[in-house]
Formats: C-alpha cells, structure tokens, sequence
C-alpha cells in the first residue's frame, strides 16, 4: 500500500525548500503541489509515483514538466542529482516518509530546516471541520476546537482526541492543562452563561452570570477560569468534581480582556469605558492600575514569568488606531508606540524582547494603487530593528517566537522564520495556505487550520 505523504527536499544554490509531494488525484503517486523558483528564475516540479518495483522520482521544468531524471528510490533515504535547467542544479533528498493520512488518526512529520539553529517541526496534524474558535492551555500541550453548532473537539498532545462535546449556540473556550474548559458564547446578552466540562468531556455545571460575557481564562491550576462580563464584573470560578466555587467583583470597566498571570492568583485586567489596564488578586484587591485612553479597548498579556505586561489598545470606531505598551509589573512604561495603519497585526514575543507588526500600506506604481503587506520588528527599547515590504513578499504575521524569529505566512500556502535581522533561515511549504492561527502561550507553538482542513501544531526551534 503506497504511503501518501513523502517530504522532498530541493536545493538550488542558496536556496532550499521543503515540500510535501501531495497524492496525484490523476495517476498513482505523489505531486509538488506548485512549482518552486531558484533565485535565478528556474523551476520545477518533482513527481513521486510508484509501482510494484518501488518508487520513482522526476523533475520537471516550466509547464511541460519534462521527465529530466528518474531514479528509483527506496523507503530510507537516497540522494541524486539532475539538471531542471542549464547550469542550474538540483538536489533532492527523500527526507522522511509520513504515517497514512487518515481522519482516524494523527499525522507525524517534520518540516524544513535551511539553518543550523532554526526549526519548523510539525507534531501533529489531523483533518477536523473548520473552526470559529481555537483555545490552547497554559502549557501548550492541549488545544480546543469549537465548531459550528457549538461542537467542541479537545485535542492531547499527540493529537489525539480526548474528548467530544456540543452545547448549542458556544462560541469560545478556555481550556485547562488537564483538559477541563469553561464554554460560552461570546457577547450575547441572551446567552450570559458558562458552562464548565471535565478533562473526560462531561459536562460539570453551568452558571448564569449577569451580563454578556466578553472575554475568558484559564489558569495553569486545573479547574481555576476567569471571566468577565458586559455589566462590569470578574468571576473567579475553581470548578471540580468535587467543588464548585466562584468570586465575582465590580471592575472599573467593561473587561475586555482578562488573563492569568503565571502564578494563578493574579488576574491581568483590561478594560473600556474607564479604559485601562490593572492587576488584581483572585479576590478583587486592586495592586496596580494604569489608567488608558478613553476611547481604547485594551487587550492583555502577561509575560516574562509574570515580570512583564503587555497592552494591545484599539479604536472602538471603524478608524486604524493602535497602539502597544509594554509595562512592568507595577504597570509601569517600559516602552510604547501608537499607530495609525490598515491591516495592522501586533505581537510580543514571550519575554517581551521584540514586538512585531504587520500592516497593509498603498503605494502608487505607474498610476496604480497597490496594496502591498510590510512587517517591522522593534526592540524593547522601541527601536526599529528592520522593515520590510514588496520585493520581500506578501507575507503576513503569524507571532514573535521565544527565539526572537518572526514566524509568517503568505497567501499561497508558504510559512517561514525570519531572524533579528530580516533574513529567512527556515521556508516551509505547507498542505494547503493558513485560514486561521494560534499563536502558543509560550509563544514556542503555532496551531493552524488550513484551506485542505487539516488541523496542525508546529513546533517552533
């Protein structure tokens, strides 16, 4: 039985990609599902097919996809060289063979490498229906999917799933280390209640709350969630099988955002109206507050271990304004920059080193307006390590890993990293271009959904 997924290496000079030949719907075998460019412009296609006698591989050029080489291969590795144009050489490298695809199972692989030090690792990947929502715990290592129709799927670490439930018109999650989540519908007055299920998929209990509930949270401490409501309160819920207990207080906003701190305890608060970040205990107790723009609705991060915190702010009107502010604990500025851009996506890496951006910006080109994407990197001082756009490619930003390298993605199916100084050190080709991403916790990891529905984690070295 052929097995359908082979990842084939090429190499042009400098430049090296990694692609997953996908099964031919035409002919028994394998195909590079677009053709890939050497920096002087040649291309080609790799076909694996096989028979009773093995594998087979061919390189091909432009369009016709001449068969130019052949050479059986064997399961394990084997190396051979050929020509896709004159002068310009080919080598491809049989990688790794992948488990059957399948949607009883997870599949496992590894993904390209063009650097010593730098790693794209894929760890797991299955087919699943197309998400609304994605939730992974504190530690990465469990990811929750909700569905349409409040169908919910928890995924291990493997990829496996541990458990499935549905509760009609649920939205969002928040998901535990253990697999426990808190449920509930985003910004609905009608539907002001969570409902809590066990690391088996059971349904614990339920509560109704006063409000429309706008933003949730789970703790690393199993069974421990925060949620805040549109009527200004923050509930605390520890919720076992054996214990169900909440706290609720007034906040001094609408939460827009609430997350746990490393610690469990401390709750990061971000708000609208009477805008403004705050650190609080578990029980209410204001430690700390920074009082924001009138006009923002604040979203929050911790990070550093808990040493850092980080506020995306944003416009609550149709108009581009945003800013990013890196704070201490104390909520002091440690450095902030507004922008005023289309498109714009902000993130910070994990211990608040390096804060990435990507926008959209309209250039005039021979009396046509085109709108090209551009990513920037800023140090922790607010310096602009380096920007760039157009000739670089559409790419669009994906998270600041723990390394200090921009993982991105571009509409035609690629994901790569770029290091501090605007170089890609890894390109990946992925099975189908990116619908929807995660970024992981520790920023380490990256879930994607993607255009062929499969639902993958990668792992970021």
């Amino acid at each position: 039985v052929p097995i359908p997924n082979t990842v084939v290496k090429l190499s042009w000079a400098d430049n090296t990609w990694w692609v997953t030949a996908r099964k031919d719907r035409s002919s028994p075998g394998f195909f590079s599902r677009r053709p890939h460019h050497s920096s002087d412009g040649a291309f080609c296609f790799v076909r694996l097919t096989f028979d009773t006698s093995g594998f087979r591989c061919y390189a091909g050029g432009q369009n016709t996809q001449p068969n130019l080489a052949e050479r059986d291969l064997p399961l394990m590795k084997f190396t051979f060289k050929t020509h896709c144009a004159p002068v310009v050489a080919c080598a491809l490298i049989i990688f790794t063979i992948g488990l059957a695809r399948s949607g009883a199972g997870p599949v496992f692989a590894k993904a390209a490498d063009k650097s010593g030090d730098a790693k794209l690792e894929l760890v797991w990947s299955r087919r699943t229906p197309m998400p609304l929502f994605l939730s992974s715990a504190p530690d990465a290592k469990v990811t929750v999917s909700v569905a349409a129709g409040g169908s919910l799927t928890c995924f291990g670490p493997s990829g496996g799933i541990l458990w499935k439930t549905r509760i009609d018109r649920v939205d969002r999650v928040a998901v535990a280390p253990d697999g426990s989540a808190l449920a509930y519908t985003l910004l609905s007055p009608r539907d002001d209640t969570v409902y809590f299920i066990s690391p088996n998929g059971t349904l614990l209990w339920k509560r109704q709350l006063r409000g429309a509930v706008w933003c949730a949270d789970a703790a690393a401490e199993p069974g421990r969630f925060v949620v805040g409501t549109g009527a200004k309160y923050c509930y605390v819920f520890n919720v076992l099988e054996s214990r169900r207990r909440y706290r609720r207080w007034k906040t001094p906003g609408v939460p827009t955002s609430v997350v746990f701190a490393p610690d469990s305890n401390t709750i990061i608060l971000g708000t609208w109206q009477d805008s403004g970040v705050g650190r609080f205990s578990s029980s209410g107790e204001k430690i700390a507050w920074w009082a924001g723009r009138e006009d923002m609705l604040y979203r929050t991060e911790s990070s550093g271990g808990g040493q850092s915190i980080v506020a995306f702010g944003t416009r609550n009107t149709n108009r581009s304004e945003s800013s990013v502010r890196v704070m201490d604990k104390e909520l002091n500025e440690v450095w902030s920059r507004d922008f005023d851009l289309r498109g714009l996506a902000l993130d910070v890496s994990a211990e608040s080193e390096l804060t990435g951006v990507g926008y959209k910006e309209t250039i005039v080109h021979k009396n046509k307006k085109i709108s090209e994407n551009r990513i920037a990197i800023y140090d922790r001082s607010g310096r602009q390590l380096w920007e760039k756009g157009g000739l670089f490619g559409q790419w669009n930003l994906m998270q600041v890993c723990s390394s200090g390298k921009l993982l991105l993605f571009d509409d035609s199916g690629a994901m790569c990293l770029v290091n501090r100084e605007g170089r890609v050190v890894v390109r990946t080709e992925l099975a189908g271009t990116v619908k929807t991403f995660l970024p992981g916790p520790k920023r380490d990891t990256v879930t994607l959904y993607l255009s062929n529905g499969e639902l993958c984690v990668y792992k970021i070295l």
